[in-house]
C-alpha cells in the first residue's frame, strides 16, 4: 500500500495530490494535444468503420456528435465515396428519397457517394485547427 504522504528530496511533505498537480503544470500541454486529438479524430473514424462494416460503432460516433453538429450531408465531408463533398441538388437526385431535413440529416452515406464525417466542414475546420496549432505549439515553442 502506498503512503498517502511522501517525503521529498529536502524532506518536506507533499500529498499525492500535489504530486499529481506539479506532474500535471508540467505536462498540461500534452495532456491537451491528447484529449482534443481524441475528439478530433473520432468523427473521422466513423466513416472508417462504416467502410469496415462495423456499423454498431459509426452510428454510436455519429449519435454522439450528432449533439453537437447538423451533421448535414452537404456541409460535410465524405470518405471512400466518388467525392470528397456533394452539393444539396446532388442529394436531391440521389436515389435516397429524402423528403424533409430530419431525414437529409440522418444520411450518412452509402456504398457509392462514401460515408460522411461525423462533423460538418466547418466543425471540421474549427476543432481542427485548435489542435493543429497546439501541435505546433508544442513543437515551436
Amino acid at each position: 500500500m502506498t503512503p498517502l504522504i511522501t517525503t521529498n528530496v529536502d524532506k518536506k511533505p507533499t500529498s499525492n495530490l500535489t504530486q499529481f498537480a506539479d506532474w500535471a503544470g508540467k505536462h498540461w500541454l500534452a495532456m491537451f494535444c491528447i484529449v482534443w486529438g481524441t475528439w478530433v479524430i473520432l468523427p473521422f473514424l466513423a466513416p472508417m468503420f462504416m467502410k469496415l462494416n462495423m456499423t454498431g460503432i459509426a452510428r454510436g460516433i455519429y449519435l454522439f456528435y450528432s449533439v453537437q453538429c447538423h451533421q448535414f450531408p452537404q456541409r460535410s465531408f465524405f470518405l471512400f465515396g466518388e467525392k470528397l463533398t456533394y452539393n444539396l441538388s446532388e442529394f436531391a437526385s440521389a436515389p435516397v428519397g429524402f423528403l424533409g431535413q430530419l431525414q437529409l440529416r440522418q444520411f450518412i452515406g452509402n456504398a457509392q457517394m462514401g460515408w460522411k464525417v461525423a462533423w460538418s466542414d466547418r466543425m471540421v475546420a474549427l476543432y481542427g485547427s485548435i489542435w493543429v496549432f497546439s501541435l505546433l505549439y508544442t513543437v515551436l515553442r
